[in-house]
């Protein structure tokens, strides 16, 4: 595969998808210990100067490969962590999802501050499909406010036009607000879409009106009915019945018994 990359010639190529379709794979470290950048991508992004869109799984590089890969493709605008899926899947979806592992990426990496190096300057759209997600909510803020308006001018820095990232996780704290308002201040525009799991109510069962009350009487353990309540939210959840040789698994399709 090494060879492959090494001699494709693209001199026009301006969009790179890199993605493990093996779940098992990942990167492996050298056995020397090093962080010497292996990845055999290095070459094709290098002759690739019209390159805008890159989006790879960051399990496949190491971290020092990915350092590599921006300092090659500074001209990107565009950056896609994980495998985008090509069907809308709500949050909680989102925590089976394979979509990528950001064990080797460090989003400090990308934050724009004091005599740091600069990494992708005209980014101007961030996309993250990550399973793990290990950015704090606090991070990712920083993250964004480094890259927008004047201020990310004067370093030569493009602004922030759109940022997309889907959490496995609740809400740490809400950072859209503080976003906007700022980005209103630079007179500029940006569109954030920040997915996360809803905080559930108390689950008591103690009110009758509640969706999370739920009266079943099986006549034909074979028919189970749909469970209203589990369909409304939107989640999967296990009602055990008296009878310990039943389950009810409800969800948005379907019940079975179990």
């Amino acid at each position: 595969m090494s060879s492959l990359y090494h001699c494709l010639d693209a001199p026009s190529l301006n969009r790179f998808d890199y993605q493990s379709y093996d779940h098992m794979s990942s990167f492996s470290p050298n056995v020397d210990g090093t962080d010497a950048p292996t990845s055999p991508v290095h070459a094709l992004i290098e002759r690739s100067s019209l390159m805008t869109k890159l989006s790879f799984d960051p399990q496949m590089l190491s971290s020092q490969d990915i350092i590599f890969c921006f300092r090659l493709a500074s001209q990107l605008t565009h950056l896609i962590l994980g495998k985008k899926p090509r069907h809308f899947i709500s949050p909680l979806q989102y925590v089976s999802w394979t979509g990528g592992n950001d064990s080797n990426f460090n989003l400090n990496a990308l934050i724009i501050e004091g005599d740091s190096e600069i990494l992708l300057p005209r980014l101007e759209v961030f996309e993250a499909y990550l399973s793990p997600n290990k950015f704090s909510d606090h991070k990712l803020k920083t993250f964004i406010l480094s890259r927008l308006g004047e201020s990310a001018a004067q370093k030569g820095v493009s602004s922030l036009r759109s940022v997309r990232v889907v959490f496995g996780r609740e809400m740490e704290t809400d950072i859209s607000t503080e976003i906007y308002r700022c980005a209103e201040e630079e007179r500029v525009e940006i569109e954030l879409d920040l997915q996360y799991i809803e905080r559930l109510p108390a689950n008591d069962y103690s009110n009758i009106l509640s969706p999370w009350y739920v009266i079943i009487k099986i006549y034909d353990p074979c028919k189970l009915p749909c469970v209203l309540g589990a369909k409304i939210i939107g989640i999967s959840r296990q009602y055990k019945l008296d009878d310990p040789e039943y389950a009810v698994e409800c969800s948005q399709a379907s019940c079975q018994q179990r």
